[in-house]
């Protein structure tokens, strides 16, 4: 799936998806209960490029950034049986502000 230029909304689904977001703020939507594994491209935390968790365990926006952990040059990201792959971000570079929870 390509975001391209703008504001982008992308809910990648069950499966294996490749999302790239391109520039603009962008949301990437992921579902507890999809059991898919999302590799997000072009993540950019400067734009405010945020990660939606639905139907997560997660209690805090905050609990969510501390949960990613580092592979490799990427960011992986548990959420129930998904799991969100942002290409080329460290977890550092993650804050509370880049989540939301529904």
């Amino acid at each position: 799936m390509y975001g391209e230029a703008g504001n982008d909304y992308v809910i990648g689904g069950a499966g294996y998806n490749l999302i790239s977001l391109g520039t603009g703020l962008d949301i990437v939507q992921s579902r507890a209960s999809d059991g898919g594994t999302q590799y997000v491209y072009d993540f950019n935390v400067a734009e405010g490029d945020q990660v939606w968790l639905v139907g997560t365990t997660f209690t805090t926006t905050a609990a969510a950034a501390a949960s990613a952990v580092a592979s490799g040059g990427d960011t992986l990201i548990y959420n129930g049986g998904e799991l969100i792959v942002l290409v080329g971000v460290a977890p550092n570079q993650l804050g509370a502000s880049n989540f939301a929870l529904f």
